[in-house]
């Protein structure tokens, strides 16, 4: 019996530095930069997509990695929004993760696009008050590629 709790001990304190080095960074920034991302738009003839990671346990110590059109875009950890500008037209996004999913959309001028990143369903394309809604409780991933080039 000792041998097993030893054996558990040990295995937890092997795993623990695992789930908090693998979460993607948040990005330091002031709360008020913070808030004017969350509640952008898009510049004039591009369209803006926010990807979203809500939280949750399953799969929290897997970091998403996001891109569009086979070109990285970010990564995100729970609880993390990344964002990025596109031109109108048909795109594809793929998450790589927990389990991969990938989706096709097809974005207008002047409009603004969310999804959640979720481990059960991969990306999903979410309405104007659930995007909004998880972009309020998430902080923007220092991996955000679009953020970095703004910068």
């Amino acid at each position: 019996m000792k041998r097993r709790s030893a054996f558990n001990l040990l295995a937890a304190l092997t795993l623990i530095p695992v789930f908090i080095c693998s979460c993607a960074p948040t990005a330091r920034i002031s709360s008020p930069e913070l808030a004017n991302i969350k509640k952008m738009t898009p510049p004039n003839g591009k369209a803006l997509v926010y990807i979203i990671r809500p939280g949750g346990m399953m799969g929290s110590a897997v970091i998403f990695e996001i891109t569009c059109d086979e070109r990285e875009i970010g990564a995100v950890s729970p609880k993390q929004f990344i964002y990025t500008v596109l031109e109108p037209g048909a795109h594809k996004f793929a998450m790589e993760g927990y389990n991969n999913s990938e989706l096709f959309l097809s974005v207008q001028a002047n409009q603004v696009y969310y999804f959640a990143d979720r481990v059960s369903t991969g990306l999903a394309r979410v309405d104007l008050d659930e995007g909004t809604d998880l972009l309020k409780k998430s902080n923007l991933s220092a991996d955000c590629l679009a953020y970095k080039v703004n910068k």
